[in-house]
């Protein structure tokens, strides 16, 4: 087993909030936050040397956030905007998005660790959603940052 192995990360995905969900979905455009813990072989707690994360859309492959250095700890949160949690699809009534760690470890060996969660479309006007067509943002709207 190589020392890259031995780490790993356990994950809870939340509401922006921070409230817990039954189940990872969310309405198409809602923000959600990743939270990642790490820990060792044994289960206790490791602070990795480096940290990076990226946001995929798991279908068809398409990049939504690039790779993205983040500081290191033993816990970490990740929110996904409402922005880039827009459905990419302008036929898909659902979208799983994934959110996958780069985790380097002391020695400079590479784990990766993915989070996955549901996107459903609704019908009807969703304010900031880039795909479809069904809206486009006008002035009475402001951007997230």
């Amino acid at each position: 087993m190589s020392a890259a192995a031995l780490y790993g990360a356990s994950f809870a995905i939340t509401d922006p909030s921070g409230l817990p969900v039954a189940e990872a979905c969310f309405i198409q455009s809602s923000a959600c936050q990743v939270t990642a813990s790490f820990s060792d072989a044994s289960g206790n707690p490791f602070t990795p040397a480096a940290l990076s994360y990226r946001v995929d859309d798991v279908t068809s492959g398409e990049p939504i956030v690039p790779w993205t250095p983040i500081t290191p700890a033993a816990s970490i949160t990740v929110v996904v905007t409402s922005v880039q949690n827009a459905l990419l699809s302008l036929t898909r009534l659902f979208e799983e998005h994934q959110l996958t760690l780069q985790i380097t470890d002391g020695s400079g060996n590479l784990t990766y660790a993915p989070a996955r969660w549901l996107l459903r479309r609704i019908f009807g006007p969703v304010p900031g959603d880039v795909a479809g067509g069904i809206w486009t943002a006008g002035s009475d709207v402001t951007a997230d940052s």
